[in-house]
């Protein structure tokens, strides 16, 4: 039976901060909350922050977290349960109850979780940064119910859900990097993703092309090898023809590109070893050095390697 949504106060005045993505966390006027009463107040919190857009029906919200228990003895569970979170956090109000159901107030507190879906919603790059930023780590991370199945249901699949919202911000963001130029922030965030999802190979074609955009063709095939071997070793797997094409065009490019600047140096002078005579040279006062000597040639082969693997990237 579907619950008519309660009479929330919308007061603006917020007392109170959440941290839920990476270890929980509250504060209350400045000063960490740490008397919740026991993990169940916790687990309550929690559940109530996410699940805010409807009211819960005590009756659920007691099989939920006293499964084991006859039906009243989970409702006054719920009730003290209940109370021990309105002390826990003060003067917050954080949820609004009647006799038939609980949910929770969300201008109670400011809730990182909150802050990081509507970030991650924008299309700017400093706003998907400060969602980046904000995911700390997994929900809830270390924090279980084992007495609760259908909440460690409902936990992991928590879970699942804003590890894969964090992963879309941080591709979109490393994609925004490389197509800006910024290898160093591109890099970052592909590594970032790796270490949420070391088989993610979106991310391993990420950091290949941030580190070969920088002109580190070693570090580049690097990386490759590093996919590989975690592919292979971890799941029994080779990389996909995209990752491959990609590691052949930097392997490849950079071998074309070393020696057209090789051939380049040997058409300027001083690369054959003889010193010109003094009234050619001139002296080295006031002289500039030529342009498109062997420094510059260098120098080039590391931004049009950078710019042909990122462009030829992109294609696909």
């Amino acid at each position: 039976m579907m619950l008519a949504s309660l009479d929330i106060d919308e007061d603006d005045t917020v007392e109170c901060s959440v941290q839920l993505l990476g270890t929980f966390q509250v504060q209350h006027r400045g000063t960490a909350v740490t008397r919740f009463g026991g993990d169940k107040v916790r687990a309550m919190l929690a559940y109530l922050v996410v699940e805010a857009d409807r009211p819960h029906a005590r009756e659920a919200m007691a099989a939920l977290f006293w499964p084991d228990l006859p039906t009243n003895g989970a409702l006054r569970n719920l009730t003290q349960t209940l109370v021990r979170l309105r002390e826990a956090l003060g003067s917050c109000e954080p949820v609004v109850t009647t006799r038939r159901a609980v949910q929770w107030r969300p201008a109670a507190a400011e809730v990182d979780m909150a802050t990081f879906i509507r970030l991650s919603a924008s299309a700017e790059p400093d706003d998907l940064a400060h969602a980046a930023a904000l995911y700390r780590g997994e929900f809830l991370a270390g924090f279980t119910l084992p007495d609760c199945e259908t909440f460690e249901e409902w936990l992991l699949l928590t879970r699942e859900r804003f590890q894969q919202q964090a992963l879309g911000v941080l591709y979109t963001l490393a994609e925004h990097h490389l197509a800006a130029g910024h290898v160093v922030q591109a890099a970052e965030a592909a590594r970032r993703q790796l270490e949420l999802d070391p088989w993610r190979e979106v991310a391993h074609r990420q950091l290949m092309r941030a580190l070969a955009a920088a002109g580190d063709r070693g570090a580049a095939m690097a990386a490759y090898s590093r996919c590989c071997r975690v592919l292979r070793d971890d799941l029994d797997i080779e990389p996909d023809d995209e990752t491959r094409i990609l590691a052949s065009r930097i392997e490849a490019g950079a071998a074309r590109l070393v020696r057209w600047a090789r051939g380049r140096a040997c058409t300027h002078g001083g690369s054959s070893g003889r010193r010109r005579p003094a009234s050619d040279r001139g002296g080295r006062r006031g002289r500039r050095q030529d342009p498109s000597g062997p420094g510059r040639c260098l120098g080039t082969v590391r931004t049009i390697l950078g710019r042909r693997v990122v462009g030829a990237a992109g294609e696909h």
